[in-house]
């Protein structure tokens, strides 16, 4: 019961770290895409078709992140621990 507790606390705090990256990886990626999308905006030297796809693509770059970020944080870290436990075969022991 002892080990099941230590691995599973230990698991719990190295899951909040890799969700903390990931959290902050995505961040990093929305405002490099928010940056460009406010680049293309100030761009005047391409075709208006091209900016117009390019500002799309962008947007719908960002918005796909924004989504991705929210799932990232809503995630229970639990579900992490519980598959970790698994894999490590710590829950057959606790029966």
């Amino acid at each position: 019961n002892k080990l099941h507790h230590a691995c599973s606390k230990l698991l719990h705090r190295e899951a909040k770290v890799v969700k903390s990256f990931m959290c902050q990886k995505v961040g990093k990626d929305i405002k490099a895409a928010q940056e460009k999308e406010s680049s293309i905006k100030d761009s005047e030297e391409a075709a208006a078709e091209v900016t117009a796809k390019l500002l799309a693509k962008t947007q719908k770059r960002r918005t796909k992140l924004e989504q991705k970020l929210e799932q990232t944080k809503k995630f229970e870290l639990s579900a992490i621990v519980d598959v970790g436990l698994k894999r490590l075969g710590v829950t057959s022991l606790n029966s």
